[in-house]
């Protein structure tokens, strides 16, 4: 089976919607976050398989991360405890907990719109996965390394977005 080539951004349809459901969760008084999983063909074919916002006000549910509620909906949906073949799309870079689902999951590819500078994001957990296999040692490691694709053409909006909610916030 040949590796798909991702494009290095997912089609404007799909940036637009999730940060319309990002804009719809702050709304909500929710963090602004929304994440989507699609199916995408290597042909520029994306099917939109579940889209989600931040829920964990409104759930009352600090596990309720967009990028969880995607993954869960689909692997109910759709039956599958893995889900190769997916990509995920979030409008934030994934956190460590996310970043754990996405790993056991065996979702192929991640693209991110802003980068997250709290804690243990995505990325991190990734490089310290290769550095530990690179010198030969199981522990810290995954099998699994989705592609990794910033999408730095909306990073702007989806963290102002981020700044505006936490500056009303603060503001009270």
């Amino acid at each position: 089976m040949s590796k798909i080539e991702y494009p290095a951004s997912p089609p404007d349809w799909i940036c637009e919607r999730l940060l319309l459901e990002a804009e719809r969760a702050a709304q909500n008084d929710e963090i602004p976050i929304a994440a989507g999983l699609y199916r995408y063909d290597g042909d520029a074919s994306w099917q939109e398989i579940s889209v989600a916002a931040n829920a964990t006000i409104t759930r009352k549910d600090p596990l309720a991360h967009a990028e969880m509620l995607v993954i869960d909906e689909a692997r109910r949906g759709l039956n599958l405890e893995y889900l190769n073949g997916f990509v995920l799309v979030s409008t934030l870079e994934p956190c460590l907990y996310c970043t754990g689902a996405l790993l056991l999951t065996r979702i192929d590819a991640v693209y991110y719109f802003a980068r997250s500078d709290k804690g243990i994001r995505l990325c991190d957990a990734m490089d310290l996965s290769l550095t530990h296999k690179a010198r030969g040692e199981k522990a810290g490691s995954s099998n699994h390394h989705p592609e990794i694709l910033p999408v730095d053409s909306m990073a702007e909006r989806s963290a102002l977005l981020l700044e505006r909610f936490f500056k009303q916030k603060r503001q009270g």
